[in-house]
């Protein structure tokens, strides 16, 4: 999956280039109206889906390849595993090897989640894949959740499937990024107070929420979430 490196945002007849966008550009940008925070968001998610991927094969006796699998959705996308396997002789001195049985690589069933299969055992990089395998979930509603996942995650007011786990009734009333985004720009427009709000809008790694419950945005943490949960404040 191939993707410009550069991501314009256009909207009220502007453009922002979101790579390298420092704190006081994304509200500058906000202020002109050149962008909002909900495009902001979007445009980390877009990223996400163009360069999140699989840069691993597994690695088998014989290289033979496996059949198609996709995996979990990220970025609104299932992840796409290489059919190409490796064989084990990319090993060094692997002919010479006299030990345990050595655990190949193989596609199975994750314990959480049998539809989405995923690679197990040893596997090896993929040279020059243009891919980064980084990215473990995004807050975005339908893919969040195993046990709440797909319509099970309908957003309040909407009735859920038959068969929807009781659970889902209250999971689902929590913000995804998107939403949560939108919901900042109804109440604050091209006037966030940027004083009480310094991390207005910004992406940015987390590993624990804002020191105040009483935080105007305390709420909209965790908007993005990857593996150093990234979150809009």
């Amino acid at each position: 999956m191939q993707m410009s490196a550069t991501l314009q945002l256009m909207p009220a007849g502007g453009s922002f280039q979101i790579e390298e966008a420092t704190i006081a550009g994304i509200h500058q940008a906000i202020r002109e109206g050149r962008t909002s925070c909900r495009d902001i968001v979007q445009a980390y998610v877009d990223r996400a889906r163009a360069y999140n991927g699989i840069c691993t094969r597994l690695v088998t006796a014989d290289d033979a390849p496996v059949s198609p699998a996709p995996g979990t959705v990220r970025a609104k996308l299932p992840l796409q595993f290489p059919m190409e396997t490796a064989a084990a002789d990319v090993l060094p001195d692997f002919g010479q090897y006299k030990s345990r049985p050595i655990g190949y690589g193989r596609m199975q069933a994750t314990t959480s989640d049998p539809t989405v299969p995923q690679q197990y055992g040893m596997v090896a990089g993929i040279p020059n894949a243009g891919q980064v395998n980084a990215l473990e979930v995004l807050n975005i509603r339908g893919e969040r959740s195993v046990t709440c996942k797909g319509k099970f995650d309908a957003p309040p007011g909407q009735p859920l499937p038959a068969g929807a786990p009781a659970v889902c009734e209250e999971f689902r009333k929590q913000p995804d990024a998107i939403e949560t985004a939108a919901a900042m720009d109804a109440r604050y427009g091209r006037k966030p107070d940027l004083k009480a709000m310094p991390l207005y809008c910004v992406p940015r790694g987390a590993t624990k929420p804002p020191s105040s419950r009483s935080h105007p945005l305390t709420r909209t943490r965790r908007i993005i979430a990857s593996r150093r949960r990234t979150s809009v404040r």
